[in-house]
C-alpha cells in the first residue's frame, strides 16, 4: 500500500470539515473502514475510486443519510453528526446527488426554498418574498431565470444549477457532488465547471466524485483515492501523477491504459465497392438502423446496408455462403438507379423459402393476455409466429 501523503502544512487553508476514522457496516458486510477525511475552503477536493469503494456511503455519512457509523466528524472545529440530511443543511452541509431532489411540477422558487418558505404573520408562504430571494440566489450563480415557471421546463443542466442555487440559499460552505456531469452534454459540462470554479472563489469546500480523468486533472487541488472501503492515500493534484493514481484506484500498476490485442483475421464477408446512397425509401427504417445525435453519412451506410436506402452506385458483395433462408436483394442493372426492384420485400431483404414455410402473423386481442372483453374495441399488435 502506497504511503498516505499527510496534508496539514504550514499557511493551508482553513480546515471547513474533517472526518476521522469513519467506519461503517451493513450487517456483516464493512464498507468503510478507519477512512480519513478533510475538507478545506477554497478547495476542490475531488474522491476517486472505483465502483464500490465506498465514495457515495462515505458521503452520505457527511450529508446525514446514515446515522449509524463509528468515527468521528467535525465541522468548523466543532463536534458534528448531523441526524438527518435537513439536520446538515441547516448547519452548512449540502448534497447534490447524482438522481436530483427537485419536485419538476413545482416552481423554480418553490425548489430553492423547499421546506423553507418564507411565510407571513398568518402562515402562508410569502411568495413575493421568496421569488425575490430565489432570484437573487440563482444571480450569485449566474443564472436568469423565470422562478415562476415549473422545473419541468428546464433542461437537466439548468436543473442541476437549481440544485445547486438550493445549496447556496441554504448558506452551505461544504458542498458535495456525486458524479455532476454523467447526464451533461459537452457544453453543459463546462458550464458546470465554471459554476465550480465560482464556488470555489467564494470559499466553499468542494467535495467532487468522478471517475473521469479529465475532470480529475481539470478541477482537482487534492484527490482521496478508497478502495474496497479503505482510504489508499491522499495528497495535492500537482504531486500526484496519473499512474500512481491510477494503480492507487485499481490496486496495481497499469502498463497499459488500452492493451493492444491482434485479432486473428478471416476470410472476408462482406465487401463494398464504389459505394454512393440515394435518400429515398421508406419513411420508417428497418429495426436496427442506428440513429444518432447527428445522423448523417453514418446512417446512410448502416441503412443501406440492410435495404431500407437506395443503392445509386455500387455494389454489396458477400463472400461467405448466405443464410439458407434469406439473401441480400441485387438491384437489376439499368440506367434507373431508383429502378424497381423484383424483391417483395420493403427494406431488400428478399426471403427465400416456399411461401408455406414463412412465418405468419396472428392478431392478437387483449382478452387473450386476460384484459377486456372479447367485444371491446382495443389495438392489436402483430406477433410473428416461429417457423
Amino acid at each position: 500500500m502506497p504511503a498516505n501523503v499527510k496534508p496539514g502544512q504550514p499557511n493551508s487553508p482553513e480546515i471547513l470539515a474533517r472526518l476521522c476514522r469513519i467506519t461503517k457496516r451493513f450487517g456483516p458486510v464493512t464498507v468503510l473502514e478507519d477512512v480519513d477525511l478533510e475538507i478545506r475552503a477554497g478547495e476542490v477536493h475531488v474522491l476517486a475510486g472505483e465502483n464500490g469503494a465506498g465514495k457515495s456511503t462515505l458521503i452520505r455519512i457527511l450529508g446525514g443519510v446514515y446515522t449509524d457509523f463509528d468515527g468521528q466528524m467535525q465541522l468548523a472545529g466543532r463536534p458534528y453528526r448531523p441526524q438527518n440530511p435537513l439536520d446538515a443543511g441547516r448547519r452548512g452541509v449540502a448534497l447534490i446527488h447524482q438522481e436530483l431532489s427537485l419536485v419538476p411540477e413545482m416552481s423554480v422558487a418553490d425548489n430553492v426554498f423547499l421546506g423553507r418558505s418564507p411565510c407571513r404573520r398568518t402562515g402562508f408562504i410569502d411568495d413575493r418574498r421568496q421569488r425575490t430571494a430565489a432570484v437573487e440566489v440563482l444571480r450569485r450563480l449566474g443564472l436568469e431565470l423565470d422562478v415562476s415557471q415549473s422545473v419541468a421546463s428546464f433542461p437537466i443542466a439548468t436543473q442541476q444549477r437549481i440544485e445547486i442555487a438550493k445549496a447556496i440559499s441554504q448558506q452551505a460552505r461544504v458542498l458535495v457532488m456525486d458524479e455532476p456531469t454523467s447526464a451533461l452534454n459537452a457544453p453543459e459540462v463546462e458550464r458546470l465547471f465554471q459554476l465550480v470554479r465560482h464556488l470555489k472563489q467564494q470559499g466553499c469546500g468542494i467535495i467532487y466524485i468522478t471517475h473521469k480523468m479529465e475532470e480529475i486533472e481539470r478541477l482537482a487541488d487534492r484527490i482521496t483515492v478508497l478502495r474496497d472501503g479503505r482510504r489508499i492515500g491522499s495528497a495535492p493534484a500537482a504531486e500526484l501523477p496519473q499512474d500512481r493514481l491510477i494503480q492507487w484506484m485499481v490496486g496495481r500498476p497499469m502498463t497499459s491504459l488500452f492493451p493492444r490485442h491482434m485479432p486473428t483475421l478471416g476470410d472476408e464477408v462482406l465487401g463494398v465497392k464504389d459505394f454512393s446512397v440515394f435518400p429515398q425509401g421508406p419513411a420508417h427504417p428497418a429495426a436496427g438502423v442506428v440513429r444518432g445525435p447527428r445522423g448523417g453519412d453514418r446512417r446512410d451506410r448502416r441503412s443501406a446496408r440492410i435495404g431500407s436506402q437506395r443503392i445509386a452506385r455500387g455494389d454489396f458483395r458477400r463472400v461467405r455462403q448466405p443464410h439458407p433462408r434469406a439473401t441480400l436483394a441485387r438491384r437489376p442493372a439499368g440506367d434507373d438507379p431508383f429502378a424497381a426492384t423484383s424483391d417483395p420485400s420493403p427494406f431488400g431483404v428478399a426471403d427465400q423459402r416456399p411461401q408455406g414455410d414463412r412465418p405468419g402473423r396472428r392478431r392478437v386481442h387483449r382478452s387473450q393476455h386476460g384484459v377486456g372483453g372479447s367485444g371491446s374495441a382495443v389495438p392489436r399488435r402483430m406477433v410473428p409466429q416461429p417457423p
